[in-house]
């Protein structure tokens, strides 16, 4: 999975990722539950927009076995949000383990044509 995100104000955007766990061997996503959360700062009690496989136009998990999964940025989620740098997580609940695959920066970024 990617790290830094930049995206423009607005836009779509669908990421691509595998999940692996710390020796890099696919984890096979059956039965987990994927959340991606975005806060102005890690230890913001606010969430900017969270994401979960619980709703699969959210983040689709397409193929388990393979430990692929989508995740589905739409315009709602950053049109009205200020142009900054944000923070991102995304958890992967599986057998009742919580597992953090990722924190990194959510980048929105300014653009020209928008309403």
């Amino acid at each position: 999975m990617a790290g830094e995100i930049e995206i423009y104000r607005g836009d779509d955007l669908t990421i691509q990722a595998t999940a692996r766990d710390s020796s890099g061997a696919v984890v096979n996503l059956t039965g987990a539950v994927i959340k991606m959360t975005v806060r102005t700062s890690p230890s913001a009690a606010n969430i900017v927009f969270q994401k979960t496989s619980a709703d699969p136009t959210q983040i689709a998990i397409t193929g388990a076995a393979t430990g692929q999964f989508e995740i589905y940025i739409v315009p709602a989620n950053t049109s009205t949000r200020e142009c900054k740098r944000y923070w991102y997580d995304v958890e992967i609940t599986l057998s009742s383990k919580v597992h953090t695959g990722i924190v990194s920066t959510f980048t929105i970024l300014e653009d020209v044509t928008w309403s």
